[in-house]
């Protein structure tokens, strides 16, 4: 598991490190961030980690990504941006129970 994790980390910072000290649109009325930049920033991750953790040809490492960022950050006085990545791990069987017997057609 540790494995996935660090993996989903490395192409986290991919997405997010070039995305530090850059502009971002916010709302001109409440001053947090706009919704088109919270989806842009929720999308580019998931993305990115979908196509190499479950869709990968090599075999899939999870079963799902998501992200959210709260749209209630106060990005002008903190300039800090929190997003929440969720990964769905794989599942692993480690018993298999099962019920086995006769039946009869003919018994009414």
């Amino acid at each position: 598991m540790s494995r996935v994790i660090n993996k989903a980390a490395r192409l986290t910072y991919l997405v997010y490190v070039d995305r530090i000290n850059d502009d971002v649109d916010v709302d001109e009325v409440t001053g947090k961030l706009s919704l088109s930049e919270i989806k842009a920033l929720e999308k580019a991750v998931e993305t990115l980690i979908d196509a190499n953790m479950t869709n990968n040809p090599d075999g899939s490492e999870i079963s799902g990504v998501s992200a959210y960022v709260d749209p209630d950050q106060n990005i002008l006085s903190t300039e800090e941006i929190e997003i929440e990545i969720n990964i769905v791990p794989k599942g692993t069987i480690g018993n298999i129970s099962i019920t086995l017997g006769f039946e009869n057609p003919l018994a009414a």
